[in-house]
């Protein structure tokens, strides 16, 4: 089915995105899952920086007298692959495959060709047999140049106070899942106010998920085609969710 345009779509000078990510995650990598990671190590040239990814284990053990004996352990699960200039980043991990785009954004058609070829590498080194999700999430970080606002002025469904109450609202955080049957995909989005970063703004992020779960071997036309999907799923909320005063924050 072709993609139809978007509704108010804009293409901004300063992009408010914060961190672009798109990951592909798969079942498993078998069980020299590790060492697979590691022959990464000279794969990716472009970022010199490299780290590990762990995941930090927590046990709890009860004793009958009441008392807590707690013990940690943490595992590397896989490396973190960063530009010298940290502009960008990939996380190959026992579980999947993410490419990041930290500012300043620029446009899809940059992100997606890297986000493949990244694909490819940690493909054909850990050789994964499942694919199980395709996910497509922008983090935007949106300041406003004022501290007392009307938040229908800047955003189409911000939260609302029950009509008996006069507020103000100091604060919110709200998620939403919505469903998109025509495409077999779903979009988180949380939006929430936190501290600005310039004083004198008030500050929002509106952080839009859109994913596919799959199950099976995907071709790279057809990862290439679902995440080409998810993204213009992702755009349908972005500029469903902001007024056209917003946007000229960042024309």
């Amino acid at each position: 089915m072709p993609l139809q345009s978007i509704p108010g779509h804009q293409v901004f000078t300063h992009a408010p995105i914060k961190e672009a990510i798109v990951d592909i995650s798969v079942a498993d990598i078998g069980a020299d899952g590790l060492a697979k990671l590691e022959a990464l190590a000279n794969t990716f040239p472009e970022y010199p920086n490299v780290q590990p990814v762990r995941l930090l284990k927590i046990m709890n053990n009860f004793n009958p007298d009441g008392t807590n004996n707690s013990t940690s352990e943490s595992e590397i699960i896989g490396y973190q692959f960063r530009a010298a200039d940290n502009s960008e980043l990939v996380t190959c991990r026992s579980q999947g495959f993410s490419y990041h785009k930290l500012k300043p954004y620029t446009e899809w058609q940059r992100i997606l060709p890297k986000a493949i070829e990244g694909w490819k590498k940690f493909h054909d080194k850990c050789q994964p047999t499942i694919i199980t999700k395709l996910t497509v999430r922008n983090i935007n970080l949106i300041e406003v140049p004022q501290t007392t606002l009307d938040l229908d002025e800047y955003f189409e469904a911000g939260p609302t106070l029950p009509t008996n109450i006069d507020g103000p609202m100091e604060n919110f955080f709200s998620r939403t899942i919505i469903n998109f049957p025509e495409h077999d995909t779903k979009c988180n989005v949380t939006f929430a106010q936190q501290p600005p970063q310039s004083l004198g703004n008030a500050a929002f992020v509106l952080d839009i998920e859109a994913f596919k779960t799959v199950d099976g071997i995907l071709s790279l036309t057809q990862i290439n085609e679902m995440l080409t999907i998810l993204n213009h799923t992702k755009d349908r909320v972005f500029f469903g969710s902001i007024t056209q005063k917003t946007k000229d924050l960042f024309a």
